[in-house]
């Protein structure tokens, strides 16, 4: 019994090298953008990670700009409380200190955003002391009454928990009187940091 050899024919054998050759290089081009997308991917986590940081970071610091607003009304309580009642400001008002605020400026509404609330209000605010090296701290405090003088003029106020706090002041003219009615004061904070990040932090004083 004869055995037959079987030969491949030459054009079969490159034509099937030819579809070898398509393939590896599709999976090549598959494999390079898959490696692209995933560098990409990496890149973008990592920036929006670092974002998320730097804002986290500015909102932190707000919080110096809220200490330095509470010591700075209490100051201005206990040596003038008239002072918070009545002034203008840019002439003689507190830096940082407003003795009405405006609702139909504030954010968030149709037509106005952070933004333009602080240019409305923040061209009077002061700098916070002893900001973080890299971020620049500003507040502003509004006292929330809509108009200014006395408190009845349309204030949001709050009754003290107790007056015990005026015995022995009365007796004392170099003690301040707590008010028997607390007055609402209203701090924004504009905290700027690295990569043009702005926060804006708002809090509540009762005085």
């Amino acid at each position: 019994m004869s055995l037959k050899h079987m030969h491949t024919h030459p054009a079969l054998a490159l034509k099937q090298k030819g579809v070898v050759l398509l393939i590896t290089l599709i999976v090549l081009v598959a494999m390079t953008l898959a490696a692209i997308s995933l560098i990409r991917s990496v890149d973008t986590t990592n920036v929006i990670a670092g974002n998320l940081a730097f804002h986290s970071a500015a909102t932190d610091a707000s919080d110096i700009g809220i200490d330095d607003a509470s010591v700075l009304l209490r100051s201005i309580f206990n040596t003038n409380q008239g002072a918070l009642l009545n002034c203008t400001p840019g002439i003689n008002c507190q830096a940082g200190y407003l003795p009405k605020h405006e609702p139909h400026l504030e954010p968030p509404t149709a037509n106005t955003t952070w933004n333009t609330y602080w240019n409305n209000v923040g061209g009077n605010s002061i700098a916070a002391n002893n900001a973080p090296a890299g971020y620049a701290v500003n507040y502003i405090i509004e006292r929330l009454c809509q108009a200014d003088n006395a408190v009845a003029n349309q204030c949001f106020t709050a009754v003290p928990i107790e007056n015990t706090g005026r015995i022995g002041c009365d007796a004392d003219p170099n003690i301040p009187c707590p008010p028997t009615v607390l007055t609402y004061y209203r701090v924004t904070v504009r905290t700027a940091g690295p990569r043009n990040t702005v926060s804006f932090v708002q809090s509540i004083l009762a005085m």
